[in-house]
């Protein structure tokens, strides 16, 4: 290629950009993260999630550009957002304090919350409560900066291990360093799915049910953007949950 063909490529690639930035009525910075299937996969497909499934629906219909931003942890992101350095996140559990720095867009999925523990333990702990587990000595991990509900809330003084990153916690199950972890439940279906993990089971207590919602930045988000989201989400709630299903149907039914 000459240089005179570099430099024309080059011109027609900025006019692109430019009229794809002009489509846009807005952009915002949303964070994902990394390695958190199949909510926020951000590996070699982007449309292997849930909630991205979801944000194309918008996108499209708010005329919205969305721009990904990788983030190690939750802890990291919720900063990042409360400084105005990302504009959104998704899977956001309401809280208070959350709402103090950011806009809870209306429900938009739900959310299990279970526990997965490995095979070896008393047969006895698998019919036992989160706390009863807890008392009776059994090793927990989670990321107990996550809003997972009242029972949650009440146990977290005792859970031992404070991991933010699903892999990690996984691994330490797997590793058999603690006995049980606290997951959302199609995250920690996928994940023994997908690594063929067969010495850990979901057990049948159910942590807490929740919806979750999209949070926008205070700092760099206007109201009226969130506005037109939730009129989008309630239009599309049957849409939104028919995603939600196909994902448990991928999940149960498909091959590796």
């Amino acid at each position: 290629m000459s240089l005179v063909q570099f430099l024309i490529y080059a011109l027609l690639m900025i006019l692109s950009l430019n009229k794809a930035y002009a489509s846009c009525d807005s952009r915002l910075k949303i964070a994902v993260i990394e390695r958190l299937n199949p909510f926020h996969l951000m590996d070699s497909d982007l449309t292997l999630s849930i909630d991205l499934d979801i944000v194309k629906v918008i996108a499209k219909e708010a005329n919205i550009c969305f721009d990904y931003i990788k983030m190690p942890s939750s802890t990291r992101l919720l900063s990042e957002l409360k400084k105005g350095n990302i504009d959104v996140v998704f899977s956001a559990s309401y809280n208070k304090e959350r709402a103090k720095f950011g806009w809870f867009s209306h429900p938009y999925r739900q959310e299990v919350i279970r526990i997965f523990i490995t095979k070896n333990v008393d047969k006895t702990a698998h019919q036992a409560t989160l706390s009863q587990l807890l008392e009776l000595g059994y090793a927990a991990t989670a990321n107990t900066g996550n809003e997972y509900g009242e029972i949650f809330n009440q146990v977290k003084p005792f859970i031992q291990h404070n991991i933010p990153l699903l892999h990690r916690r996984m691994a330490m199950l797997r590793l058999k360093r603690v006995d049980f972890t606290i997951e959302d439940e199609l995250a920690g279906l996928l994940f023994l799915r997908y690594h063929e993990i067969d010495n850990v089971v979901m057990h049948p207590f159910i942590v807490n049910k929740n919806e979750v919602s999209f949070l926008f930045s205070r700092q760099s988000v206007n109201k009226k953007i969130v506005d037109i989201i939730d009129k989008i989400i309630d239009k599309n709630r049957t849409k939104f949950n028919e995603i939600r299903l196909t994902y448990i149907d991928r999940l149960l039914n498909d091959d590796k």
